[in-house]
């Protein structure tokens, strides 16, 4: 590229807050330029390669990136930036994508009077060819919605609305001000029942927050699972029903939070927002901190979020969920709490290795010395008793009952069923895999009882509807496990999707009609999704083939680790574009996203894609007195991916070995039904 005097460029600062500076070229050599940094007046010597063409002065005004002669990092973290501190404008257009800023403020540009000027400008400014004018006002998710609407009901077409981003981006609060606009500007073409559909699509928002969302580290209202939002209406834009369906939900944050972070917000306001008689019947203590009590709720180290009072967001989540289970006839909140109540006093049943020497022992009054948690049977000993005990008493199934399940399993040698006592480790996997599934039952029936409750008989003649996805973005932690690899691979069909519908396509069509246009050169990640799901060998199908080698704990084929696992991603990927080995260690790898590069961590990998309850869990669980928590493990429940826990009684060789194994394939099948939702019109 070739530089002049006076042209205006950017170049890299350590100045903290602001990355680049906006310097004047003085001079050109063969390889380099010296420039004058406009703001200090310096001159300093740069290469070619770390300039970057910086737009003139006048286009700091603007609110469309599409419109700056020159895009590109600088340019468009100069005018974002330069919005926001100016104009506190928090919404920058990019052509027919609005790019979002959260300020981490409540602003008041959200109010009915906005609502229903970006609902007049989206009508008055259609034209019969299906043109827009040039927008008057400021950029908006107002604007989005109001297009989406206005088309719907112009031609008939279903609609939607992506929202992505990382971490802590403001996607929840995104979707839920789109669902108001949405819900606003169809009061008055629907019916009476209209407000009350209303009503309860807004009630559906706590809860699902309440049991799906979490603390972590860079977010204090993290959604963590994936949520369609279907909006059905009529030609003339009525709202006549609704339902979500969810995706990819993080499971093992119920046994498991990363340091710094909690568990779902669900267990911490039962804890501090729970009255007397309620705190009686869970055992939960008298203390409002009672949540330090409990080992799930613990591990992260953070039981309390600043600015958040958990007992105030316990009666909100309750007066929510009152009403769509009134709605949905779907019993009291009690038996779900009940749930919850359980799972904590489970989360405090710890094993020791059986000192007894007693074959059929199950309780222990010494652990042996330097025990072999891996290897030498289970027992429990003082304090886990008690817990087993309220546990048992909760779900009032017999106790005898739990420790058995808990210490013991049934598997097939030969033809032959053997009993067996399971090892420390074998039988805390097991507390815990029944820990994630009641709490992933419990989820899934709260969002059939959302569903319920949206139902509506006129969304049977619904001609059109809009979609919201709010999922998560791309994550780059300090330790990248499991969960960060279908995070992430869900983002590459995503970005995937964006490509195809944002670029490829309108470029096709304008060379399919011989119209002429400009190229945009762009980053394609086909490479990446080849490499996590392709058809051959791939990271997700080299994981699948070594869960087929270990069926409940039990090794079926010698070598089958997360560490052979790793050696032989390294072996088949090494030459691989989009892969790398870590820069230190091997016990991970490096994949090259869209979005940059993410080192992860395998362990744990092959236990949590197995992700299998035995049957004589939910055998167990079916044996209580109580209809809810039997109910609740009766019947298959549909995970994400359309994949279903079943569970027999093993009273066969074949009923032992139809337990709910999942692979990643559930995981990967669980975006199958949400691409085509996302055509491009």
């Amino acid at each position: 590229m070739a530089w002049q005097p006076s042209d205006r460029v950017w170049l890299r600062t350590e100045e903290e807050g602001t990355p680049f500076a906006i310097a004047v070229v003085i001079s050109a050599s063969a390889h380099d330029c010296r420039c004058r940094v406009e703001h200090t007046g310096v001159e300093v010597k740069v290469p070619f390669h770390e300039l970057q063409r910086a737009n003139a002065a006048v286009q700091d005004d603007c609110d469309d990136l599409s419109k700056l002669s020159h895009l590109n990092e600088p340019a468009l973290f100069h005018l974002v930036q330069l919005r926001y501190k100016r104009l506190k404008q928090i919404y920058t257009r990019a052509g027919p994508i609005l790019l979002a800023l959260n300020p981490f403020a409540k602003l008041s540009i959200y109010t009915a009077k906005d609502i229903e000027a970006y609902a007049s400008f989206a009508e008055s400014s259609s034209e019969e060819a299906g043109e827009r004018v040039v927008p008057i006002l400021p950029p908006h998710v107002y604007e989005v919605a109001a297009a989406a609407y206005d088309d719907l009901k112009r031609r008939g077409r279903s609609q939607s609305v992506i929202i992505n981003g990382e971490s802590g981006a403001g996607k929840t609060e995104t979707a839920k001000i789109i669902l108001r606009f949405l819900t606003h500007s169809a009061a008055s073409a629907s019916a009476a029942t209209g407000a009350e559909l209303t009503q309860r699509l807004h009630q559906s928002s706590p809860v699902l927050e309440s049991f799906g969302n979490c603390r972590t580290a860079r977010n204090d209202n993290s959604s963590r699972f994936g949520k369609l939002t279907r909006l059905h209406f009529s030609l003339g834009g009525a709202l006549l029903g609704g339902s979500v369906e969810r995706y990819l939900l993080e499971k093992s944050r119920v046994v498991a939070p990363e340091e710094g972070e909690r568990s779902y917000h669900s267990f911490y306001q039962l804890c501090a927002g729970a009255d007397s008689s309620l705190r009686d019947e869970l055992s939960l203590g008298p203390s409002a901190e009672s949540a330090a009590g409990f080992a799930y709720l613990v591990r992260g180290g953070c039981t309390k979020v600043n600015g958040v009072d958990d007992a105030s967001e316990f009666a909100a989540t309750c007066e929510a969920l009152s009403g769509i289970l009134q709605q949905s006839s779907g019993g009291s909140p009690l038996e779900i709490w009940r749930v919850l109540g359980g799972i904590l006093h489970l989360g405090n049943v710890n094993f020791v290795v059986d000192g007894t020497n007693d074959e059929d022992g199950l309780l222990s009054s010494e652990p042996q010395s330097l025990p072999d948690t891996n290897r030498e049977p289970a027992a429990l000993i003082g304090s886990s008793l008690e817990s087993l005990r309220l546990c048992a008493l909760i779900w009032e199934i017999e106790e005898e009952r739990l420790l058995e399940v808990l210490l013991r399993r049934t598997i097939v040698a030969g033809t032959e069923l053997c009993e067996l006592r399971m090892s420390c480790a074998e039988a805390t996997a097991a507390r815990d895999a029944l820990a994630k599934a009641s709490y992933e039952r419990v989820f899934d029936l709260l969002v059939h009882y959302v569903n319920l409750s949206l139902s509506q008989e006129g969304q049977r003649h619904s001609k059109a509807e809009i979609c919201l996805l709010d999922i998560f973005g791309m994550e780059t932690l300090a330790v990248n496990g499991f969960e960060q690899l279908l995070i992430n691979y869900a983002n590459e069909k995503l970005q995937a999707h964006f490509t195809a519908a944002a670029i490829s396509l309108v470029q096709s069509e304008y060379q399919a009609e011989g119209l002429p246009f400009d190229r945009i050169e762009y980053t394609d990640n086909s490479a990446v999704i080849e490499l996590l799901e392709g058809k051959g060998v791939s990271i997700l199908s080299v994981l699948d083939d070594h869960r087929r080698v270990r069926l409940d704990g039990v090794l079926l084929q010698a070598g089958a680790t997360d560490e052979s696992y790793v050696q032989l991603l390294h072996s088949r990927f090494a030459s691989h574009p989009s892969f790398d080995l870590p820069r230190f260690g091997m016990d991970g790898f490096v994949v090259h996203h869209f979005a940059g590069e993410v080192e992860y961590n395998a362990s744990g990998f092959l236990m949590k894609n197995k992700d299998s309850l035995f049957a004589e869990l939910p055998n167990a669980m079916r044996t209580s007195k109580r209809d809810f928590i039997r109910e609740l493990f009766q019947h298959s429940i549909r995970d994400a991916g359309g994949s279903q826990c079943v569970a027999f009684p093993c009273a066969s060789r074949e009923q032992c070995f139809a337990v709910a194994q999942r692979s990643t394939r559930p995981h990967r099948s669980a975006l199958a039904p949400m691409m085509p939702t996302f055509r491009t019109q």
